[in-house]
């Protein structure tokens, strides 16, 4: 028997696409971002459970425990106070629900979360459902359609639609056999958008247009079931591969970025650093050289999960700063917080008037927004025109100063996080940015 017994309910969508995802070391999310969601499904869950009041009261104790910042605090109680699931409690109303299926088909209940759980030894996939309920009942009191919902605090275009989501399809399929149910209708529920976050699969009602909730039936759920067995299957014969020495078939794509192990996949390092390393960018910009199709393909693929690291990256390092104060990186330098303001133009009439008087009317107008980087374009467009050199920076100056004098303008201070050298003075040369 392979080492890697089953396959968690949020591996299932990586796996599928690379089964040897499921052989590696899965390395759980981190960072204020991840405690966010995590002291969400536990407020979502007593409020489900035992009511807003009760939800409220245990607040402040749910983001001391997951040490919260105070601006990720503040937000969370507006969505906190904002927010109601309209998810029914009564008896068959479960929140946290720990649920595995076994090699036999039987669907029990396991320990753990967070995908760490006792397993028992004929495991075959597992998971943790945020919130499973009955849709509707049968007449003797029993479950004829449960409904189960996978709550989310980030953006759904960041996910796949509900048809194609397979830990959402999962745990439909354990839900269904826990309660043996007659059909099942899973919804991811974007907590963000309110009431209109409930995603699930739809259908039109020919008889009045509208689009109604379709669950899956008994049949589409063996048919899930049987897809899934095939992943596990697939994945168990990776690991038999890695555990004999050999190295597993990697599929490196769109797939990873929501692959738990990809920190530590050499397929997907490897391609990282390959695409960092790459000549085709550099080729672009400096011989303007066109991309080959399939550099094209594969900067167009890893774009989105370059921009989302980027942003966790930048975030990271904000967070640590506000805590720690800026960081070090040579040559007297730091990446931390750095002076800086804002002009807001309170008067875009004397603005562009003022603007004109030292520019021209027609050189102005081309000043769209007037925004910094407008009106420094629009200065030296005029400037090349004419034959002025190195005066723009002065000229942008001067128009700020004549706002700032007759208050058609607003400074406000701000800072920048970015490398500066904290012992020189700002080298902005007065060019805040103007909104």
């Amino acid at each position: 028997m392979s080492r890697r017994l089953y396959v968690s309910l949020s591996a299932l969508g990586p796996a599928e696409h690379c089964p040897a995802a499921g052989c590696l070391l899965r390395f759980p999310s981190s960072g204020y971002k991840s405690d966010y969601g995590s002291a969400w499904h536990e407020l979502l869950a007593t409020q489900i459970k035992q009511g807003k009041a009760a939800m409220l009261e245990t607040f402040d104790e749910v983001c001391e425990r997951w040490k919260l910042p105070e601006s990720f605090a503040d937000d969370l109680r507006v969505r906190a106070e904002r927010f109601d699931p309209q998810i029914p409690n009564t008896e068959h109303t479960h929140v946290e629900l720990a649920l595995c299926m076994l090699e036999s088909g039987r669907v029990v209940q396991v320990e753990g979360g967070r995908g760490q759980y006792a397993m028992p030894e004929d495991a075959v996939f597992a998971g943790t459902i945020d919130t499973v309920w009955a849709e509707s009942l049968r007449e003797d009191g029993s479950i004829e359609v449960v409904a189960e919902a996978d709550h989310k605090t980030g953006e759904d275009r960041f996910r796949v639609s509900v048809e194609q989501d397979m830990q959402a399809l999962g745990s439909a399929v354990l839900a269904a056999e826990w309660t043996n149910a007659d059909a099942a209708l899973p919804f991811v529920l974007y907590t963000k958008k309110g009431l209109d976050g409930w995603e699930c699969r739809k259908v039109v009602d020919p008889t009045d247009g509208q689009a109604k909730a379709l669950p899956y039936d008994r049949r589409e759920l063996d048919e899930i079931e049987g897809r899934i067995r095939r992943i596990v299957a697939d994945v168990r014969h990776e690991a038999t591969r890695l555990d004999n020495g050999e190295t597993p078939r990697f599929n490196v794509g769109p797939h990873c970025g929501s692959c738990g192990a990809r920190k530590g996949c050499p397929a997907y390092l490897h391609e990282v650093n390959a695409l960092v390393h790459t000549g085709a960018v550099e080729r672009v910009r400096e011989h303007g050289a066109p991309l080959t199709r399939d550099e094209a393909q594969k900067l167009a693929t890893w774009l989105p999960q370059a921009v989302r690291v980027v942003a966790e990256v930048r975030a990271a390092l904000v967070d640590y700063v506000d805590d720690n104060g800026a960081i070090p990186i040579g040559d007297g330098r730091v990446w931390g917080a750095a002076p800086s303001s804002t002009t807001d133009i309170l008067d875009m009439g004397v603005a562009l008037a003022e603007l004109a008087g030292i520019i021209g009317e027609d050189a102005a107008r081309k000043a769209l927004g007037l925004t910094v980087e407008s009106v420094k374009a629009a200065i030296k467009d005029e400037h090349d025109r004419i034959g002025i050199k190195r005066k723009v920076a002065p000229t942008l100056r001067k128009w700020l100063a004549i706002l700032h004098e007759q208050g058609a303008a607003m400074k406000t201070a701000t800072v920048k996080y970015q490398v500066h050298h904290p012992k020189l003075e700002d080298a902005s040369n007065g060019e805040e940015d103007a909104a």
